[in-house]
């Protein structure tokens, strides 16, 4: 690994306060689509994707009754920007940092689209100087998670005194659609939730404790934009999936282990992957041949909080940072920083505790 790396803080991740069970979601889920003919396996789909709970921004019954985009994204603004502004504030007081000492802002969400982006509001309600630089990453999904790190790696090592704050936020209740009964939208339906996530990537100059970040790629798989996209309509963006994402981690899994092998790493001790959902995490265990262990923090997330677009990758990493880091920052050790989104797109970090 160069020696001209980066670390990250310790992320803080923040959920709405509104829950909904499994339990929750089966009753919902006859409300809905109980008039479906293929009904039964909506049921048995939900049953199986091991989500315990997941957190909206809105009450249950208030989801998917907006008129349209301008209400969607106009409630995306009434919750997003505390969300936000709550988990900058914490990160910057874990990291002992001040708003000045931050020199890029790389904010990523999915979930709605404004202009100016969340970053420019956020700028201006914490105090943030006017010449903190800013990249929203809007279009990348779950992937965008990995890929704000990748950037701000990259940005560190250009610029070795460098802080950069990424931020997360996503409200994936606000692109839900009830009309929408077919067995994609109810997958879709059942898995994302809602959550913000902030954290500090600082360059070589500062204290390099934490998680150390390394080499970095992306690989965006030929011929399948039609994976994972929105359908854009005048009431918003609504999610559609494509069959192929269930097969997708196969065929990108010899991308990943050539990239573990040029780093010169025979078996890797940890993985932080995004919580895609139970399919996908299965198919890393299975296609790296890797334990089930390595990715207990990634099913642990799912559990307790679902797929939560680009903050999920962050959430791991918080659980990793908690539970497998005292282990792991005694003796030598290389992992991965994982995530995959509508490309479909693979990122990836090399990744060392410190």
């Amino acid at each position: 690994m160069s020696t001209h790396h980066s670390s990250v803080s310790r992320p803080v991740v923040a959920y709405p306060e509104h829950r909904l069970s499994l339990a929750g979601m089966l009753t919902l889920a006859r409300e809905l689509y109980g008039h479906a003919r293929h009904f039964r396996a909506i049921e048995r789909m939900i049953s199986n994707t091991q989500i315990a709970e997941r957190r909206f921004a809105l009450p249950l019954e208030q989801i998917g009754k907006q008129a349209g985009l301008a209400e969607r994204t106009r409630l995306y603004m009434e919750h997003a920007r505390p969300l936000a502004r709550g988990v900058i504030e914490d990160a910057l007081n874990e990291a002992a940092l001040m708003p000045a000492d931050i020199d890029l802002i790389i904010t990523s969400s999915c979930t709605s689209f404004v202009m100016p982006s969340l970053d420019a509001y956020l700028i201006n309600d914490l105090g943030f100087p006017p010449t903190t630089r800013r990249l929203p990453i809007a279009q990348l999904g779950c992937v965008a998670g990995v890929s704000a790190l990748l950037m701000a790696n990259d940005y560190c090592r250009a610029y070795p005194e460098a802080r950069v704050l990424v931020v997360a936020v996503e409200l994936s209740s606000l692109c839900f659609f009830p009309e929408h009964d077919d067995l994609t939208s109810a997958v879709c339906a059942s898995i994302f939730g809602d959550g913000a996530m902030a954290c500090v990537v600082s360059g070589a100059a500062h204290d390099g404790s934490g998680l150390r970040l390394g080499e970095g790629m992306s690989y965006t798989m030929p011929d399948s934009e039609h994976y994972i996209r929105y359908e854009v309509g005048d009431g918003g963006f609504h999610l559609t999936l494509d069959r192929g994402v269930m097969h997708s981690i196969p065929k990108i899994a010899p991308t990943i282990q050539d990239f573990v092998r040029s780093r010169g790493v025979e078996a890797l001790d940890f993985v932080v992957a995004h919580t895609g959902g139970r399919r996908i995490l299965d198919g890393i265990v299975s296609s790296l041949g890797i334990d089930e262990r390595l990715v207990g923090q990634s099913r642990a997330s799912l559990r307790e909080v679902g797929n939560t677009a680009s903050v999920s990758v962050f959430d791991v990493l918080r659980r990793a940072f908690d539970n497998e880091r005292p282990e792991l920052v005694e003796r030598p050790n290389h992992g991965i920083v994982v995530a995959f989104g509508p490309g479909f797109t693979m990122a990836l970090l090399e990744a060392t505790w410190a």
